[in-house]
């Protein structure tokens, strides 16, 4: 089946949409004033049209190279970028329309929007009542918000101040005087220079402006204390929880893997949306379009397989306050499906558990009334220096029946894994244990006339034994795994050296690689092997 129908039915979507955005759009306030600091640089085009316009985009540059991107409701800005400069910047002209129209589509929603292309990104962000603007960074969310709320009408917004220290006490002193509570008197703000001090005022800082429902400026104070601490767990667990319960995402990809040995080659086209509902509840959801060609690799059976199937995906999130979540999942792949998993932090928050319960299992092959439960049960430790202790129990027991035109053939199989994992840092070892027992049961005519039905065997039996490395840099993160595998009735060894590596650029993008080689060997003869999977994001909104 041609792979092209779903990418045009999808360009047409995204037309009709825009479309009708045009239609829908309606004018928004004027942007507050950008201080004189940010004026130094302008970028100037003096070809703009000076009617006019329901929506105006203007860029500035700022004192720190950063473009700042403001929409206004009419052409009373001080500098416009054309059209022209803007898609040359951006190297595609809808990374322009594409966020004006969401923006003026979804005035009321409550999230972010994200366009990236290759190095360059635009970013708008929104809230009933605020102006919002977003600033081209170097991977982190550089945020800029011009405030247009009741609390900028019915107090004096002071003067910014380097010092996070005097923004918490002049904050403080805001929400207290908006609360009618008295004044205090004016004190002398305590200062600690050190790094500590600062990364623990921002914190705080931070902590009060999520409290107070400025979630963008906390945002934005979490990514200045990251840049001074970036391995503090705290400030990426509360920066990581902030992006989640007030950002949706959306993103788009597509996957290819070729599996020479067993002649399989697939591509998936895939979408992965997460949307907050309220302050504990998300809304996830997905499809993945598959196509496999495939040609059994036993020339006796040799045998052509084009197989195409859509898989959907949609469950709910609950985050609970003390940092605990749980998740339902429903999905059909192709058959109906279910997933439950709850994350728990103990002790104080440095100890983590998951347990996970699937059915069914989506590893396995899908085959008609095939019924199997798959549970996970794991503890891990990461301390503040980035070290990582784990250790993971999985097992899984799944029962296949399989049935025939008539009563004259029944099949019956067990398959039992177990799975042992411990990481400390970068390191971690590995053991897997399975073990299968398939027997057929076949309704024979006896001289007694019992039921042929022997006790089932064990049939394979497999022993793995694997030790790896992994490390994680701003744009590679790379995994290197040495493993070796003894199936105890065929004695055949697979020795296979994996290698998983992933490049990433502006944040969410990423094209990710795995690649497995290997030997096997069996008493009879030797064979290499080679696994080839490749999988990228196409961009993530």
């Amino acid at each position: 089946m041609s792979r092209w129908p779903p990418l045009l039915l999808f360009a047409a979507f995204m037309g009709a949409a825009m479309a009708d955005a045009l239609a829908r759009m309606q004018p928004v306030d004027a942007a507050v004033p950008l201080t004189d600091a940010d004026r130094r640089t302008i970028v100037r085009d003096e070809r703009a049209p000076i009617q006019p316009q329901p929506v105006i985009l203007s860029a500035e540059l700022g004192k720190d190279a950063d473009l700042i991107i403001i929409l206004e409701s009419e052409l009373q800005v001080r500098s416009v970028l054309s059209y022209e400069d803007f898609a040359a910047h951006f190297n595609h002209p809808i990374a322009v329309e594409g966020a004006n129209l969401l923006f003026q589509r979804f005035p009321d929603w409550l999230g972010l929007v994200r366009v990236r292309y290759g190095y360059d990104s635009l970013r708008i962000v929104w809230r009933p009542g605020v102006k919002a603007a977003w600033v081209k960074g170097n991977g982190r969310h550089a945020l800029r918000l011009k405030r247009t709320a009741e609390l900028e009408k019915q107090t004096q917004e002071p003067e910014e101040s380097d010092d996070p220290m005097a923004s918490l006490h002049q904050l403080q002193a805001r929400l207290m005087a908006l609360s009618g509570a008295p004044s205090l008197p004016t004190q002398p703000v305590p200062t600690d220079k050190t790094d500590a001090g600062q990364v623990q005022a921002l914190a705080d800082l931070a902590a009060l402006q999520e409290q107070a429902g400025m979630w963008m400026e906390a945002l934005e104070t979490y990514d200045k204390a990251l840049r001074q601490k970036p391995n503090d767990p705290d400030l990426q667990k509360n920066h990581k929880r902030l992006v989640a319960t007030h950002a949706g995402t959306l993103s788009v990809g597509t996957a290819y893997a070729d599996n020479r040995m067993d002649g399989v080659m697939r591509q998936t086209f895939y979408g992965r949306f997460e949307q907050p509902l309220n302050n504990r509840l998300r809304l996830k959801g997905g499809l993945a379009d598959n196509h496999i060609d495939a040609i059994d690799p036993w020339p006796v059976f040799s045998e052509r397989v084009n197989e195409h199937f859509v898989q959907y995906q949609l469950g709910l999130i609950r985050d609970e306050t003390d940092g605990a979540r749980t998740i339902l999942t429903l999905a059909a792949r192709p058959q109906l499906g279910f997933e439950a998993t709850h994350e728990y932090p103990a002790w104080s928050g440095s100890w983590e558990g998951k347990l996970r319960l699937r059915y069914p299992d989506e590893n396995e092959t899908v085959s008609l009334l095939h019924q199997g439960v798959r549970d996970q049960v794991g503890l891990a430790r990461r301390d503040q220096w980035g070290s990582e202790w784990e250790t993971r129990l999985f097992a899984a027991a799944n029962r296949y029946h399989l049935s025939g035109f008539d009563n004259a053939a029944r099949s019956y199989q067990i398959q039992e894994s177990l799975q042992w994992r411990h990481g400390l840092g970068p390191l971690h070892l590995q053991y897997d244990f399975s073990r299968e027992y398939p027997q057929d049961l076949r309704f024979s005519s006896k001289e007694d006339g019992s039921l042929f039905s022997p006790y089932p065997i064990p049939r394979n039996e497999s022993h793995a034994l694997a030790i790896g490395w992994n490390w994680e840099s701003a744009i590679l993160a790379d995994a290197v795994t040495l493993s070796e595998t003894f199936n105890r009735f065929s004695r055949e060894h697979v020795l296979a050296l994996s290698l998983v590596s992933g490049w990433r650029w502006a944040d969410d993008a990423r094209l990710n690689l795995s690649m497995d080689v290997g030997l096997t060997l069996n008493p009879r003869t030797s064979r290499p092997f080679l696994r080839l999977q490749i999988s990228h994001d196409l961009f993530r909104f």
